[in-house]
């Protein structure tokens, strides 16, 4: 999984030419597979005494991020002090 995801990355961050995030989907459903794998290697076979919070932490984090940049993602209209707060380097822009 991870050396599918690093092969799909590099390409797409490699790539000279101007690219978007939809180029980046191949690589991203690796990414996914690999922190799912994580989520549940620290849930069931972690033998840290915390692994089950970190886990936790770890899904409620990506729930609220997805939350916040859901409007930017779906192009809703939203006010311009939000749409701000998205761009959160310049280059983003």
């Amino acid at each position: 999984v991870f050396i599918s995801w690093l092969v799909l990355w590099l390409f797409w961050a490699t790539n000279p030419r101007t690219l978007f995030s939809y180029h980046y989907i191949p690589a991203f459903v690796f990414a996914v597979l690999a922190l799912g794998y994580v989520v549940h290697w620290l849930w069931h076979e972690s033998r840290f005494d915390r692994s089950r919070q970190i886990a936790i932490v770890f899904v409620v984090a990506v729930g609220v991020t997805f939350v916040y940049f859901y409007p930017h993602l779906a192009a809703v209209d939203v006010p311009r002090w939000l749409d701000d707060q998205y761009f959160w380097f310049s280059s983003w822009r």
